[in-house]
C-alpha cells in the first residue's frame, strides 16, 4: 500500500488558517496579515486575501503593500495572471486608508500579456481606478478618461472601461462618457452602463447613438443579439419614446425565442405603460404560436 504524502508548509498553513476563521477571527486575521508578509504562492495568498478583504485590518496595509512591490517586480512568473495583485488591491479598498495612491496608480497603468498576447491586467487596472478615486477622485478623474480608450480592455467583461464609466458618473462626468458610449462597437456590458450613465443626455441624441448600435448589432447576426437587447432596455429604461417601436419590431423579427423573452420581459416592466400597450398590440398580431405564448405570460 503507498504512503500517503504529508502535507507541505503550504497546505499546512492553509489548513492552520481555515481553522482559525472558524474559532477565533483575531486569530485568523493576524496570522492572515503573517501569510501575506510570508508567502507569495496562489493558494495561501488567495484565501489571506480574502480574509482580509472581508476583516479590513489596517495593520493589514503594509504587509499588502510589500507583496504587492514584489509581485510587480516578478508579475510574469508569480502573478501571471494578475489575480493576486487585484486581491491585495481589493484589500486595500476595504481598509479604506486612501493613502495609496501611488500604489493604485502603478495598478492602473500595468498591462501585462500572457503568452497569447492577451492582457490579463483588466481587472487589475480596474480595481486600481477604484482605490485611487477614494483616496484622490480629481485625478482618478483623468485616469478613468484615459481608461475609456484603454485599447487592452476586455471584449467581454468590458473592463476596465465599464469600471471607468462608473467612475466618472459618480462624479457626474457625463460628456466623457458620451464620447465613448455613442460610438458602435463597443462591448454589450459598456453600452449598458454608458447610457445608464447619460439619462441626462437628450433623448433625440440618445437615440441617434443607440439606433447605430443596433445597426452595427443587427449587421453581426446572432453575435450581436446581446448589443440588440442592451440597446432594447437602454430604450425602455430610459423611455426614450421614439424608440419603442424599435423594441416592438426587435420582438416581431426575432428569431431567437430567449432574446424574445428577455425583449418582452423588459418591455413589461417599463414604468411607461407605452411600450406594454405596443406589444399588447403586436401580440393580436402574432402568429408564431411560441412568440405570443411568451407575450401573454408577460402581459397576463
Amino acid at each position: 500500500m503507498a504512503r500517503r504524502r504529508p502535507p507541505d508548509r503550504l497546505d499546512t498553513a492553509v489548513a492552520r488558517l481555515s481553522i482559525l476563521r472558524q474559532s477565533d477571527a483575531a486569530a485568523a486575521t493576524a496570522y492572515a496579515i503573517e501569510l501575506v508578509a510570508t508567502y507569495h504562492e496562489h493558494r495561501v495568498l488567495e484565501p489571506a486575501l480574502e480574509l482580509l478583504t472581508a476583516a479590513a485590518q489596517a495593520g493589514a496595509r503594509m504587509p499588502l503593500r510589500a507583496r504587492f512591490a514584489d509581485l510587480a517586480e516578478r508579475g510574469d512568473r508569480l502573478d501571471q495572471d494578475c489575480s493576486l495583485r487585484t486581491g491585495i488591491v481589493r484589500a486595500l479598498r476595504a481598509i479604506d486608508s486612501r493613502s495609496d495612491g501611488d500604489l493604485a496608480e502603478q495598478a492602473v497603468r500595468t498591462v501585462q500579456l500572457g503568452w497569447t498576447g492577451v492582457d490579463l491586467a483588466q481587472g487589475l487596472r480596474a480595481e486600481g481606478l477604484l482605490l485611487l478615486a477614494e483616496g484622490d477622485p480629481a485625478r482618478a478623474d483623468l485616469f478613468a478618461a484615459e481608461l475609456l480608450g484603454d485599447p487592452h480592455a476586455s471584449q467581454f467583461s468590458g473592463e476596465p472601461t465599464l469600471t471607468a464609466i462608473r467612475v466618472l458618473a459618480r462624479r457626474g462626468q457625463f460628456v466623457t462618457i458620451w464620447a465613448k458610449v455613442q460610438r458602435p462597437g463597443l462591448p454589450p456590458d459598456v453600452v449598458a452602463q454608458g447610457f445608464a450613465s447619460a439619462r441626462s443626455v437628450p433623448a433625440d441624441l440618445q437615440l441617434a447613438a443607440l439606433r447605430e448600435h443596433l445597426d452595427a448589432a443587427t449587421a453581426l447576426g446572432e453575435e450581436g443579439e446581446a448589443t440588440a437587447l442592451v440597446v432594447a432596455e437602454a430604450i425602455v429604461l430610459n423611455e426614450l419614446a421614439d424608440g419603442y417601436p424599435l423594441v416592438i419590431d426587435l420582438l416581431r423579427e426575432t428569431p431567437n425565442t430567449n432574446l424574445h423573452q428577455y425583449l418582452a420581459a423588459t418591455a413589461a416592466r417599463a414604468s411607461d405603460p407605452r411600450p406594454r400597450n405596443l406589444m399588447d398590440e403586436l401580440c393580436k398580431r402574432e402568429r408564431d404560436e411560441r412568440k405570443q405564448a411568451v407575450l401573454d405570460s408577460v402581459l397576463g
